[in-house]
């Protein structure tokens, strides 16, 4: 049976492409844009909303979820970019 293929990119993409429907005044996509810490492009709300709009999203494909919102993972992290978002996922998805 093939392998099925998963672009993250385009899956964290398409969550942020939500988020940004629903507060018009955030920068297009950029896998560097930093969602969470000093130098964050969106504040803590946002964030949080991101990351619900994520595990939704990741739900619905039946992928494994790092939930993001898990205190020992959202506060562990002071700096989070969406390519960090990406390699967990990834990371998650892809284990043996």
């Amino acid at each position: 049976m093939p392998r099925k293929v998963i672009k993250y990119v385009n899956f964290v993409k398409n969550s942020y492409e939500k988020l940004r429907k629903i507060n018009t005044k955030l920068k297009k996509f950029n896998i560097k844009i930093n969602i969470k810490g000093n130098k964050s492009s969106i504040d803590s709300v946002d964030t949080v909303t991101f990351f619900s709009i994520l595990e939704d999203d990741l739900k619905k494909k039946n992928l494994k979820n790092p939930e993001f919102l898990n205190e020992s993972f959202f506060f562990k992290l002071n700096d989070i970019s969406l390519k960090d978002v990406v390699d967990i996922i990834k990371k998650k998805n892809e284990d043996k």
